[in-house]
């Protein structure tokens, strides 16, 4: 009896040693969610009939997050920047419209952003300089989500310490400041992120990177535009604002560092869990008007911005839908190996964008850098009515969400 006791003993520790093989294997195996961070913009909704876009164009079942753009600093306070952000006669205002997306689907999250481009540095360096400020500022922030049932508040201070009448400690003020939100957000369960610049110059004069990652949520690396300055984005030759590579012509050092992929890895070797990191794409293309059609490669002589969209209405930019529009005509689309993303052209002018192709390489890589996910600026520039790209409803952001596997 001892024996056979011995031996049923010996098979049960086998038995459980295969059980928790198979427990491990399938742990290691398990694919974790990524996250796909969706910026709308409040000024979206005054573009024409075609590229209007509002939160009833949101469809709450392609994103884990939306973030609304933008917020301003009033009084150093958080403010809403458009008067139908919080009412529109007298019915719902956006921010409401926006974070009831939330009731069709339960686990979207909807943060508010504060900052952009547009709003420069000015208040922001008053605040953050003045203790009391800042303190109000951190604590009416809390009121403020509260009031508008947000879930969380996003940084896109455009960047501290770097120009505009900001001052070189706001480094280490950004620091604090974020130290004091996430204090204050805790007991709340609010969430804090930041949008933050994919250019090493302003990374390397805004960011404690290793401080920062203590008390930010997740961040979104700008990845796109990497050939910005204080003044604004300006080049005397067609570039690719979000190239995945640098591509193999590039012996320059100043341009070597100008793409997706040294933007990532600069931030996650200084510091930052790369899991808690977004890699920011672009749904729209930087324009250039070519000094001779002739010339229409990437690193060709340029005259200054292509023309603006019928949309979009900015010269040098040209949302996805409305590239989708050329290349119904008659511009020819070309596809960088090297950079891993794609052009296009007709006569003199030209456009560097963001397509299946590229996101495709975007979002393999997202996946094998170990990346938390991807975040794009922004939404509206997808092919959103499925008017334009003859690709179905958001062709851009259902690419990504495949290719990433999202689990919304």
């Amino acid at each position: 009896m001892r024996k056979i006791s011995c031996i049923l003993e010996v098979f049960l520790i086998i038995f459980v040693l295969k059980l928790n093989l198979k427990v491990n294997e399938a742990a290691s195996n398990k694919t974790e969610s990524k996250r796909l961070i969706c910026y709308y913009t409040n000024w979206a909704q005054y573009r024409q009939e075609g590229g209007k876009f509002t939160p009833d164009n949101i469809d709450p079942n392609l994103c884990t997050h939306i973030i609304y753009a933008f917020a301003k600093l009033e009084n150093y306070k958080l403010a809403a920047t458009e008067i139908n952000d919080v009412k529109i006669n007298d019915g719902k205002g956006y921010y409401q419209k926006t974070t009831d997306l939330k009731l069709k689907n339960p686990n979207l999250k909807v943060f508010l952003s504060v900052g952009g481009t547009g709003q420069g540095a000015t208040n922001f360096s008053i605040m953050v300089h003045n203790n009391s400020l800042r303190s109000e500022f951190v604590r009416t922030a809390v009121i403020f989500l509260n009031k508008y049932n947000f879930d969380g508040l996003d940084l896109d201070l455009q960047y501290p310490a770097v120009g505009n009448g900001s001052k070189p400690d706001e480094k280490q003020l950004y620091t604090k400041l974020c130290a004091e939100l996430k204090r204050e957000f805790i007991p709340f369960n609010y969430s804090l992120s930041a949008a933050v610049s994919g250019i090493k110059t302003f990374i390397d004069q805004a960011y404690e990177i290793k401080e920062i990652s203590k008390y930010l949520d997740f961040v979104s690396i700008t990845a796109y535009d990497l050939q910005r300055s204080l003044n604004g984005f300006h080049s005397d030759v067609t570039v690719h604002h979000s190239a995945l590579y640098a591509g193999d012509d590039v012996t320059d050092p100043k341009q070597m560092v100008l793409n997706v992929d040294f933007a990532a890895t600069y931030w996650i070797k200084n510091g930052f869990p790369k899991e808690k990191i977004n890699l920011g794409i672009p749904l729209y293309g930087r324009t250039f008007t070519l000094s001779s059609p002739t010339g229409n490669n990437i690193g060709s002589f340029v005259q200054g911005p292509g023309l603006a969209g019928n949309y979009s209405g900015e010269s040098g930019v040209l949302s996805y839908y409305e590239v989708c529009e050329k290349l119904q005509s008659s511009w020819r689309r070309k596809w960088d190996n090297t950079r891993k993303v794609s052009y296009a052209f007709n006569r003199n002018q030209w456009v560097g964008f963001d397509d299946k192709d590229s996101l495709k390489s975007k979002t393999d890589y997202i996946k094998n850098k170990g990346i938390g996910g991807a975040m794009i600026w922004e939404i509206s520039f997808d092919d959103f009515n499925g008017r334009f790209c003859k690709q179905g409803k958001y062709p851009l952001l259902n690419t990504i969400k495949d290719n990433l596997l999202v689990s919304i």
